[in-house]
């Protein structure tokens, strides 16, 4: 609650009766399953004339070529 409060205008955060099962809030942690890029309508890349949705992957740590120092 405390992370959620960090982005919440004074007067506006979160107390523990505003959350289930006192109150209407539920707390969840999202997992994120899949990933998606908007591709705009019109776009000549990809010869869509609505927008799309393109799915994407994370990279692939055993086949990299990108190095951190």
């Amino acid at each position: 609650m405390s992370l959620l409060n960090t982005r919440l205008p004074t007067g506006h955060q979160l107390v523990p009766e505003n959350l289930e099962p006192a109150g209407r809030l539920l707390v969840y942690q999202a997992a994120i399953s899949r990933r998606f890029v908007l591709i705009c309508g019109g776009d000549a890349r990809f010869d869509n004339v609505t927008d799309a949705r393109l799915a994407v992957f994370p990279p692939d740590p055993e086949h990299t070529t990108h190095t951190t120092t």
